[in-house]
Protein backbone atom coordinates (compact mmCIF):
# COMPACT_ATOMS: atom_id res chain seq x y z
CA UNK A 1 0.00 0.00 0.00
CA UNK A 2 1.29 3.43 -0.96
CA UNK A 3 -1.57 5.91 -0.76
CA UNK A 4 -2.75 8.79 1.37
CA UNK A 5 -4.99 8.51 4.42
CA UNK A 6 -7.57 10.49 2.48
CA UNK A 7 -7.63 7.94 -0.32
CA UNK A 8 -7.90 5.13 2.22
CA UNK A 9 -10.84 6.83 3.94
CA UNK A 10 -12.88 7.13 0.74
CA UNK A 11 -13.94 3.52 1.10
CA UNK A 12 -15.36 1.92 4.24
CA UNK A 13 -12.93 -0.99 4.19
CA UNK A 14 -10.53 -0.89 7.13
CA UNK A 15 -9.31 -3.05 9.99
CA UNK A 16 -10.11 -0.72 12.89
CA UNK A 17 -12.92 -2.90 14.27
CA UNK A 18 -10.49 -5.82 14.45
CA UNK A 19 -7.78 -3.67 16.05
CA UNK A 20 -10.13 -2.19 18.66
CA UNK A 21 -11.49 -5.62 19.58
CA UNK A 22 -8.03 -7.00 20.28
CA UNK A 23 -7.01 -3.78 22.02
CA UNK A 24 -9.94 -4.32 24.40
CA UNK A 25 -8.73 -7.88 25.01
CA UNK A 26 -5.23 -6.52 25.65
CA UNK A 27 -6.63 -4.22 28.33
CA UNK A 28 -8.23 -7.25 30.02
CA UNK A 29 -4.93 -9.13 29.69
CA UNK A 30 -2.99 -6.31 31.30
CA UNK A 31 -5.51 -5.90 34.12
CA UNK A 32 -5.34 -9.65 34.81
CA UNK A 33 -1.83 -9.19 36.16
CA UNK A 34 -2.79 -6.31 38.46
CA UNK A 35 -6.01 -7.88 39.71
CA UNK A 36 -4.95 -11.51 40.22
CA UNK A 37 -1.35 -11.08 41.35
CA UNK A 38 0.78 -8.15 42.47
CA UNK A 39 2.61 -8.23 39.12
CA UNK A 40 2.82 -6.43 35.80
CA UNK A 41 2.33 -7.67 32.26
CA UNK A 42 5.21 -8.63 29.91
CA UNK A 43 5.24 -5.33 28.01
CA UNK A 44 5.62 -3.42 31.29
CA UNK A 45 8.69 -5.51 32.09
CA UNK A 46 10.08 -5.16 28.55
CA UNK A 47 9.77 -1.37 28.67
CA UNK A 48 11.06 -1.04 32.25
CA UNK A 49 7.71 0.31 33.39
CA UNK A 50 7.24 2.88 30.63
CA UNK A 51 4.21 1.21 29.06
CA UNK A 52 2.06 -1.89 29.46
CA UNK A 53 -0.48 -3.56 27.20
CA UNK A 54 -3.29 -1.67 28.90
CA UNK A 55 -1.89 1.82 28.39
CA UNK A 56 -0.84 0.98 24.84
CA UNK A 57 -4.34 -0.27 24.05
CA UNK A 58 -5.92 2.87 25.46
CA UNK A 59 -3.58 4.86 23.20
CA UNK A 60 -4.90 2.79 20.27
CA UNK A 61 -8.47 3.71 21.20
CA UNK A 62 -7.68 7.42 21.37
CA UNK A 63 -5.66 7.54 18.13
CA UNK A 64 -8.36 5.74 16.15
CA UNK A 65 -11.05 7.80 17.85
CA UNK A 66 -9.25 11.03 16.96
CA UNK A 67 -9.24 10.06 13.29
CA UNK A 68 -12.80 8.75 13.06
CA UNK A 69 -14.51 11.29 15.32
CA UNK A 70 -12.97 14.16 13.38
CA UNK A 71 -14.14 12.49 10.17
CA UNK A 72 -17.60 12.08 11.69
CA UNK A 73 -17.81 15.77 12.53
CA UNK A 74 -16.56 16.74 9.07
CA UNK A 75 -19.21 14.60 7.41
CA UNK A 76 -22.06 15.47 9.78
CA UNK A 77 -24.66 17.75 8.29
CA UNK A 78 -25.46 19.34 11.65
CA UNK A 79 -24.14 19.75 15.18
CA UNK A 80 -27.23 18.00 16.55
CA UNK A 81 -26.56 14.87 14.52
CA UNK A 82 -22.92 14.79 15.57
CA UNK A 83 -23.84 15.07 19.26
CA UNK A 84 -26.66 12.54 19.05
CA UNK A 85 -24.36 10.03 17.35
CA UNK A 86 -21.84 10.32 20.18
CA UNK A 87 -24.51 10.03 22.88
CA UNK A 88 -26.07 6.95 21.29
CA UNK A 89 -22.70 5.22 21.07
CA UNK A 90 -21.38 5.97 24.56
CA UNK A 91 -24.30 6.09 26.98
CA UNK A 92 -26.67 3.12 26.45
CA UNK A 93 -24.12 0.41 27.31
CA UNK A 94 -22.65 2.61 30.05
CA UNK A 95 -26.06 2.98 31.74
CA UNK A 96 -26.51 -0.80 31.67
CA UNK A 97 -23.03 -1.34 33.11
CA UNK A 98 -23.55 1.09 35.98
CA UNK A 99 -27.05 -0.21 36.65
CA UNK A 100 -25.96 -3.86 36.85
CA UNK A 101 -23.00 -2.90 39.01
CA UNK A 102 -25.09 -1.00 41.57
CA UNK A 103 -28.17 -3.22 41.61
CA UNK A 104 -26.66 -6.69 41.20
CA UNK A 105 -22.91 -6.86 41.79
CA UNK A 106 -22.82 -4.46 44.74
CA UNK A 107 -25.48 -6.23 46.86
CA UNK A 108 -23.81 -9.60 46.18
CA UNK A 109 -20.38 -8.51 47.40
CA UNK A 110 -20.91 -5.73 49.91
CA UNK A 111 -20.06 -6.41 53.53
CA UNK A 112 -22.75 -3.96 54.63
CA UNK A 113 -26.44 -4.70 55.26
CA UNK A 114 -28.33 -4.24 52.00
CA UNK A 115 -30.41 -1.21 53.10
CA UNK A 116 -27.27 0.50 54.39
CA UNK A 117 -25.48 -0.30 51.11
CA UNK A 118 -28.17 1.31 48.96
CA UNK A 119 -28.42 4.46 51.06
CA UNK A 120 -24.68 4.84 51.54
CA UNK A 121 -23.19 8.09 50.08
CA UNK A 122 -20.71 6.07 47.98
CA UNK A 123 -23.56 4.22 46.27
CA UNK A 124 -25.30 7.46 45.44
CA UNK A 125 -22.02 8.93 44.19
CA UNK A 126 -21.41 5.90 41.98
CA UNK A 127 -24.47 6.83 39.93
CA UNK A 128 -22.51 9.84 38.64
CA UNK A 129 -20.55 7.43 36.43
CA UNK A 130 -23.57 7.42 34.11
CA UNK A 131 -22.61 10.97 33.11
CA UNK A 132 -19.22 9.81 31.76
CA UNK A 133 -17.94 13.19 32.95
CA UNK A 134 -16.80 12.27 36.45
CA UNK A 135 -15.55 8.91 37.72
CA UNK A 136 -16.36 7.25 41.03
CA UNK A 137 -14.52 3.97 41.59
CA UNK A 138 -15.87 2.66 44.90
CA UNK A 139 -19.02 1.06 46.22
CA UNK A 140 -19.38 0.63 50.00
CA UNK A 141 -18.02 -2.66 51.29
CA UNK A 142 -17.37 -4.06 47.80
CA UNK A 143 -14.09 -5.81 46.90
CA UNK A 144 -12.41 -4.52 50.04
CA UNK A 145 -10.24 -7.64 50.42
CA UNK A 146 -9.26 -8.06 46.77
CA UNK A 147 -5.62 -7.95 45.71
CA UNK A 148 -6.50 -4.66 43.99
CA UNK A 149 -8.92 -3.47 46.68
CA UNK A 150 -12.12 -1.44 46.48
CA UNK A 151 -11.98 -0.34 42.82
CA UNK A 152 -15.12 -1.65 41.13
CA UNK A 153 -14.56 -0.49 37.55
CA UNK A 154 -11.12 0.94 36.92
CA UNK A 155 -11.71 1.27 33.17
CA UNK A 156 -14.20 4.12 33.45
CA UNK A 157 -11.47 6.74 33.93
CA UNK A 158 -10.97 7.12 30.17
CA UNK A 159 -14.56 8.15 29.43
CA UNK A 160 -14.37 11.75 30.72
CA UNK A 161 -11.28 12.28 28.56
CA UNK A 162 -13.06 10.77 25.57
CA UNK A 163 -16.06 13.07 26.13
CA UNK A 164 -13.69 16.03 26.50
CA UNK A 165 -12.06 15.15 23.19
CA UNK A 166 -15.45 14.99 21.48
CA UNK A 167 -16.30 18.40 22.88
CA UNK A 168 -12.98 19.78 21.65
CA UNK A 169 -13.61 18.48 18.13
CA UNK A 170 -17.06 20.09 18.21
CA UNK A 171 -15.81 23.45 19.52
CA UNK A 172 -12.84 23.67 17.18
CA UNK A 173 -14.90 22.38 14.28
CA UNK A 174 -17.46 25.11 14.76
CA UNK A 175 -14.68 27.69 14.78
CA UNK A 176 -13.22 26.21 11.61
CA UNK A 177 -16.57 26.35 9.87
CA UNK A 178 -16.59 30.07 10.56
CA UNK A 179 -12.98 30.22 9.33
CA UNK A 180 -11.65 31.67 12.56
CA UNK A 181 -8.36 29.79 12.28
CA UNK A 182 -6.60 27.23 10.04
CA UNK A 183 -7.15 23.61 10.98
CA UNK A 184 -3.56 22.74 11.76
CA UNK A 185 -3.11 25.78 14.01
CA UNK A 186 -6.25 24.83 15.93
CA UNK A 187 -5.11 21.25 16.52
CA UNK A 188 -1.59 22.26 17.48
CA UNK A 189 -3.13 24.69 19.97
CA UNK A 190 -5.21 21.90 21.51
CA UNK A 191 -2.24 19.55 21.67
CA UNK A 192 -0.12 22.15 23.45
CA UNK A 193 -2.96 23.19 25.74
CA UNK A 194 -3.66 19.72 27.07
CA UNK A 195 -0.02 18.66 26.98
CA UNK A 196 1.25 21.59 29.01
CA UNK A 197 -1.53 21.33 31.57
CA UNK A 198 -0.68 17.64 31.99
CA UNK A 199 -4.28 16.44 31.89
CA UNK A 200 -3.68 13.21 29.98
CA UNK A 201 -1.24 11.98 27.39
CA UNK A 202 -4.18 10.22 25.72
CA UNK A 203 -5.61 13.59 24.71
CA UNK A 204 -2.35 14.11 22.86
CA UNK A 205 -2.87 10.78 21.11
CA UNK A 206 -6.44 11.75 20.21
CA UNK A 207 -5.17 15.02 18.77
CA UNK A 208 -2.59 13.13 16.70
CA UNK A 209 -5.39 11.03 15.19
CA UNK A 210 -7.46 14.15 14.60
CA UNK A 211 -4.54 15.93 12.97
CA UNK A 212 -3.98 12.87 10.77
CA UNK A 213 -7.51 13.30 9.44
CA UNK A 214 -7.08 17.02 8.81
CA UNK A 215 -3.83 16.29 6.94
CA UNK A 216 -5.25 13.18 5.29
CA UNK A 217 -4.37 14.26 1.74
CA UNK A 218 -0.75 14.89 2.69
CA UNK A 219 0.13 11.82 4.78
CA UNK A 220 1.15 8.87 2.62
CA UNK A 221 0.95 5.37 4.10
CA UNK A 222 3.99 3.39 3.05
CA UNK A 223 5.00 -0.07 4.29
CA UNK A 224 8.69 0.80 4.62
CA UNK A 225 7.88 3.91 6.64
CA UNK A 226 5.49 1.80 8.75
CA UNK A 227 8.25 -0.71 9.49
CA UNK A 228 10.60 2.14 10.39
CA UNK A 229 7.93 3.70 12.61
CA UNK A 230 7.28 0.43 14.42
CA UNK A 231 11.01 -0.20 14.94
CA UNK A 232 11.48 3.31 16.30
CA UNK A 233 8.50 2.87 18.62
CA UNK A 234 9.85 -0.42 20.04
CA UNK A 235 13.31 1.07 20.54
CA UNK A 236 11.77 4.11 22.17
CA UNK A 237 9.75 2.22 24.80
CA UNK A 238 12.69 -0.10 25.46
CA UNK A 239 15.49 2.41 25.83
CA UNK A 240 14.15 5.97 26.22
CA UNK A 241 13.80 6.91 29.92
CA UNK A 242 12.47 10.44 29.26
CA UNK A 243 8.67 10.44 29.59
CA UNK A 244 7.73 13.56 27.59
CA UNK A 245 10.02 13.05 24.57
CA UNK A 246 9.14 9.36 24.75
CA UNK A 247 5.41 10.08 24.60
CA UNK A 248 5.89 12.41 21.63
CA UNK A 249 7.92 9.76 19.77
CA UNK A 250 5.27 7.15 20.62
CA UNK A 251 2.49 9.45 19.45
CA UNK A 252 4.11 9.99 16.07
CA UNK A 253 5.63 6.58 15.32
CA UNK A 254 2.98 4.31 16.77
CA UNK A 255 0.16 6.38 15.26
CA UNK A 256 1.70 6.08 11.81
CA UNK A 257 2.10 2.31 12.14
CA UNK A 258 -1.41 1.95 13.57
CA UNK A 259 -3.00 3.87 10.71
CA UNK A 260 -1.01 1.87 8.18
CA UNK A 261 -2.18 -1.39 9.80
CA UNK A 262 -5.73 -0.07 9.91
CA UNK A 263 -5.87 0.49 6.18
CA UNK A 264 -4.07 -2.61 4.92
CA UNK A 265 -6.42 -4.28 2.46
CA UNK A 266 -7.53 -7.69 3.73
CA UNK A 267 -10.32 -10.01 2.73
CA UNK A 268 -11.24 -11.23 6.21
CA UNK A 269 -10.57 -8.37 8.65
CA UNK A 270 -12.58 -5.70 6.82
CA UNK A 271 -15.82 -7.49 7.77
CA UNK A 272 -14.68 -8.37 11.28
CA UNK A 273 -17.57 -6.53 12.96
CA UNK A 274 -20.32 -7.84 10.67
CA UNK A 275 -21.78 -9.76 13.62
CA UNK A 276 -21.34 -6.89 16.08
CA UNK A 277 -18.95 -4.27 17.40
CA UNK A 278 -18.01 -5.73 20.78
CA UNK A 279 -14.92 -3.72 21.72
CA UNK A 280 -16.69 -1.04 23.78
CA UNK A 281 -18.74 -3.60 25.69
CA UNK A 282 -15.63 -5.66 26.38
CA UNK A 283 -13.88 -2.60 27.70
CA UNK A 284 -16.52 -1.31 30.11
CA UNK A 285 -17.86 -4.67 31.38
CA UNK A 286 -14.56 -6.47 31.92
CA UNK A 287 -13.13 -4.80 35.02
CA UNK A 288 -16.05 -5.61 37.41
CA UNK A 289 -16.04 -9.16 36.04
CA UNK A 290 -12.32 -9.45 36.70
CA UNK A 291 -12.73 -8.14 40.23
CA UNK A 292 -15.54 -10.64 40.80
CA UNK A 293 -13.30 -13.50 39.68
CA UNK A 294 -10.45 -12.17 41.83
CA UNK A 295 -12.80 -12.12 44.84
CA UNK A 296 -14.12 -15.63 44.25
CA UNK A 297 -10.97 -17.35 42.95
CA UNK A 298 -8.02 -15.29 44.24
CA UNK A 299 -5.43 -18.00 43.55
CA UNK A 300 -5.77 -17.87 39.74
CA UNK A 301 -2.64 -17.10 37.76
CA UNK A 302 -2.99 -14.06 35.46
CA UNK A 303 -3.21 -16.09 32.25
CA UNK A 304 -6.08 -18.26 33.52
CA UNK A 305 -7.69 -15.16 34.99
CA UNK A 306 -7.50 -13.49 31.57
CA UNK A 307 -9.04 -16.40 29.68
CA UNK A 308 -11.91 -16.77 32.14
CA UNK A 309 -12.65 -13.05 32.50
CA UNK A 310 -12.35 -12.36 28.75
CA UNK A 311 -14.79 -15.18 27.99
CA UNK A 312 -17.39 -13.91 30.47
CA UNK A 313 -16.85 -10.29 29.41
CA UNK A 314 -17.41 -11.28 25.77
CA UNK A 315 -20.76 -12.85 26.68
CA UNK A 316 -21.82 -9.58 28.33
CA UNK A 317 -20.46 -7.54 25.40
CA UNK A 318 -22.30 -9.74 22.91
CA UNK A 319 -25.59 -9.35 24.79
CA UNK A 320 -25.00 -5.62 25.24
CA UNK A 321 -24.42 -5.10 21.55
CA UNK A 322 -27.45 -7.01 20.32
CA UNK A 323 -29.88 -6.00 23.06
CA UNK A 324 -28.80 -2.43 23.78
CA UNK A 325 -26.11 -0.81 21.62
CA UNK A 326 -27.35 -1.97 18.24
CA UNK A 327 -30.89 -0.94 19.10
CA UNK A 328 -29.70 2.48 20.26
CA UNK A 329 -27.78 3.04 17.04
CA UNK A 330 -31.00 2.51 15.10
CA UNK A 331 -32.20 5.72 16.72
CA UNK A 332 -29.19 7.41 15.16
CA UNK A 333 -30.68 6.76 11.73
CA UNK A 334 -33.98 8.26 12.82
CA UNK A 335 -32.25 11.48 13.91
CA UNK A 336 -30.80 11.79 10.42
CA UNK A 337 -34.18 11.68 8.68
Amino acid sequence: MNQTIGASLKGRENNFDFIRFYAALAVIFSHSFKLSTPAEDPLFNFSSGRVDFGTLSVAIFFIISGLLITQSFHRSSSTRRFISARILRIYPALVITIGLTILLLGPLFTTLPIPEYFWHPLTLKYIVNISAIKTQYFLPGVFENNIYPKTVNGSLWTLPYEIGCYASVLAIGLMLRKKYMPATIALVFVILLFWLTGISVNIFYFAIGSLAYLCREKIVLNKYLAILALSTFVLNIYANPNPYPGAIITGITFSYFLLFAGFIKTKSLKNFAKNGDFSYGLYIFAFPIQQTIAAKIPALNPYTHFILSATIAFIFAYASWHLVEKQALKLKKRTQT
